[in-house]
């Protein structure tokens, strides 16, 4: 089965996420994402990017947050939200990756997209 990570902030997300979780889940795919992070002894940042590693597809959903920071003594020490750490993991290694980038509808009326 193929596995997909889902990655997102989750606050400006949280309709949008729930759609494509349950979509992709509907469709067949065993889908990794921070709701199966409830109940871990490791710390976020590092079940993450090991999930991320052991995904064969990467889907980013990104819009107006940047996302959690973690600290640096829980292996952050340039202090980027995982997020952004889940995304350079992807570019260290070759998986497929969809990423979807969401924006007011104003701001893409008045750019004419």
């Amino acid at each position: 089965m193929t596995t997909i990570y889902l990655s997102s902030t989750f606050e400006d997300l949280k309709e949008q996420r729930s759609a494509v979780f349950e979509a992709l889940r509907k469709s067949g795919y065993q889908v990794i994402a921070m709701e199966d992070y409830v109940a871990r002894d490791d710390r976020p940042l590092k079940a993450c990017l090991d999930d991320v590693g052991r995904a064969d597809i990467y889907v980013g959903m990104f819009a107006f947050r940047y996302g959690y920071i973690p600290p640096e003594e829980h292996g952050n020490p340039c202090g980027r939200s995982i997020t952004e750490l889940e995304t350079l993991a992807l570019s260290d290694r070759w998986a497929p990756a969809v990423e979807l980038t969401l924006r007011p509808l104003r701001q893409a009326v008045r750019m004419g997209a």
